[in-house]
């Protein structure tokens, strides 16, 4: 028996495939509940960040979530989505190098749904 090469693909049987989606589908499930979500809207809320290369600021984040809900979930649903850049602020360090922090936007903008 040859070892696999990249060449080489392992086939998958119809049940591994069912296994899969099926686990895609629950954590899919997961991330849509309302208990999660609000968690995370919580947690990001509480990290009081800078905004990002958008400008939004963590205050009107909410707002813009009640109103362009169904969008963002389309979109998401949709595979349409994608992710803004995300803005790089040097962070001193102490013996004077300096650390890179990306900083994420906190919502999706209309120009990420495609």
């Amino acid at each position: 028996m040859k070892p696999l090469g990249t060449d080489q693909r392992v086939e998958q049987s119809p049940a591994q495939d069912e296994g899969q989606s099926n686990a895609v589908a629950w954590l899919w499930e997961q991330v849509w509940e309302r208990q999660n979500l609000l968690q995370a809207l919580r947690r990001v809320e509480g990290n009081r960040g800078a905004p990002g290369v958008d400008g939004m600021t963590v205050e009107e984040l909410r707002p813009y979530l009640v109103e362009h809900w169904l969008a963002i979930r389309e979109a998401l649903d949709g595979e349409r989505y994608r992710p803004s850049p995300v803005r790089r602020v040097g962070i001193p360090k102490p013996d004077g190098g300096e650390r890179q922090l990306g900083i994420p936007i906190p919502r999706s903008h209309c120009t990420s749904i495609q």
